[in-house]
């Protein structure tokens, strides 16, 4: 009967690498993690309605507004961004340049797919710049979607009516008064309401939209 015997020093060893903290490990998680809520934030952001829409009615997905979803985007963006460089520099910047120019070099005897390469770079440039189709198309769908979440009657009455205070919603929008207007208000339950509060401000802190405390004042 044959005994295989592992020599206690290399057991010694693999525990040790395996308490060790292995930072190429971390980045290539944090690289992970990274590209999957880009790429699940992408997505929504191209379905979300416009900022000007999403806060005039409190536009939400998954309970989070569209600055969340902007935020994260934003942040895990330049998060991938500083875990890539990290990459690049933990493999050796020397064997990656080495190794970047032996496969540069190797690139240039394939000189079909290198132009087949540039060309689909231009088409895809260039198409976008110019709203071609299909990559126009791309574009116009997610404008669909985004349009989708507001009807004809919830549209806001002026641009970024939501940061308008109750004086400035009485002097541009209503032949209200100020005081008529917080009035309405006060009527529904909104208390202690103040000439210089924008609707969005009043919403946040009764737990409406704009265009909720707009319908109200307005009707």
């Amino acid at each position: 009967m044959a005994y295989s015997v592992t020599p206690i020093c290399l057991v010694e060893e693999d525990t040790l690498e395996m308490k060790r903290f292995d930072w190429k490990s971390f980045i290539s998680f944090g690289l992970f993690f990274s590209f999957m809520v880009m790429s699940i934030t992408g997505v929504v952001l191209y379905i979300a309605p416009p900022g000007r829409v999403a806060r005039w009615v409190n536009w939400e997905f998954v309970k989070l507004p569209l600055d969340a979803w902007q935020a994260l985007h934003t942040n895990f963006s330049y998060l991938f961004l500083i875990l890539a460089v990290f990459h690049l520099f933990s493999i050796n910047w020397q064997v990656f340049w080495s190794y970047v120019r032996k496969k540069a070099a190797y690139g240039i005897h394939r000189k079909r797919e290198l132009a087949a390469g540039l060309l689909l770079f231009a088409v895809v440039l260039l198409g976008t710049l110019y709203k071609a189709p299909p990559l126009q198309t791309v574009m116009d769908v997610g404008g669909y979607f985004s349009d989708s979440w507001q009807a004809e009657d919830e549209k806001a009455p002026a641009p970024h009516t939501e940061s308008m205070t109750i004086a400035e919603v009485s002097e541009k929008l209503l032949n209200l008064s100020p005081e008529e207007i917080i009035g309405k208000l006060e009527m529904t339950g909104i208390r202690n309401v103040e000439r210089d509060q924008t609707l969005r401000q009043i919403g946040e802190e009764s737990g409406k939209s704009p265009l909720e405390i707009y319908r109200i004042i307005s009707r």
